[in-house]
């Protein structure tokens, strides 16, 4: 913001739309390559008043960096500098080493978690894809064997609790057909026990980084499913049975 404003430091005005369009244009270039790199947005104006058709940037959040500009250019700036030539240069250099230091682990940390973000999303939806499919597959077996039961079974199962309904239904299966739904239904458990572990993996920065930035969105559906589990509002357990036996009814 400093390097576009200062040629024009004679122009409070001028000052003020460099800053404000430089900055957007540093904002819309990052959020286009981050989401590209990551396959997450770390913000989202879309809903803003003004805010361009992707949401990069909008006109309010312009305006602030353009209001930056100047108390960073007139007020700032001119602190800071006074400060920095009143300190000897061999303190200017160790300052400059130890900012520098922090600056590129930093980034280094924040790039390695964005793609860990990115990759544990992706492996996340790989596994909710392959749950939906098994859920499908269990899904029409069960009822094809519902309408098969007479109806008068049937209304004694729907009563029962969903142990007993599985018990149940199994005994009408026959033989073949109860094993082939034991192993989707394990399956299943398989690929629960399988997400469960990969959210595991999710560490403290991975949870900061997403706290950090609660309008996040991403194309990948494990993303949401990772901030639902840092946010605890995935419950604990399977019920599976249990919405089958309400579609039952």
């Amino acid at each position: 913001m400093l390097f576009v404003a200062l040629p024009f430091y004679d122009s409070a005005i001028m000052v003020f739309f460099a800053g404000m369009l430089g900055a957007s244009a540093l904002e819309y270039i990052t959020g286009v390559v981050m989401e590209k790199i990551f396959s997450i947005r770390y913000w989202n104006y879309i809903g803003t008043p003004f805010a361009s058709k992707n949401g990069y940037i909008s006109l309010p959040t312009s305006i602030v960096w353009g209001g930056l500009t100047l108390i960073l250019t007139y007020v700032w700036a001119p602190w800071i500098n006074s400060w920095i030539f009143d300190i000897r240069k061999t303190t200017e250099i160790i300052i400059a080493l130890i900012l520098t230091i922090l600056f590129v682990s930093d980034t280094i940390m924040s790039v390695k978690t964005a793609l860990n973000i990115k990759d544990t999303a992706q492996l996340i939806s790989v596994i909710n894809k392959e749950i939906e499919g098994i859920q499908d597959k269990l899904h029409a077996e069960v009822h094809r064997v519902w309408l098969e039961i007479p109806e008068e079974t049937r209304s004694a199962i729907a009563e029962s609790d969903t142990v007993e309904m599985l018990k149940e239904i199994h005994s009408e299966l026959g033989e073949q057909r109860s094993k082939n739904a034991d192993i989707m239904y394990r399956k299943y458990l398989e690929l629960h026990t399988r997400r469960e572990a990969v959210l595991q993996r999710v560490n403290w920065f991975m949870k900061q980084t997403i706290k950090g930035n609660p309008n996040a969105t991403s194309t990948l559906a494990g993303f949401e499913h990772i901030r639902a589990r840092i946010e605890n509002r995935i419950e604990a357990g399977i019920n599976i049975l249990k919405e089958y036996k309400d579609d039952f009814k």
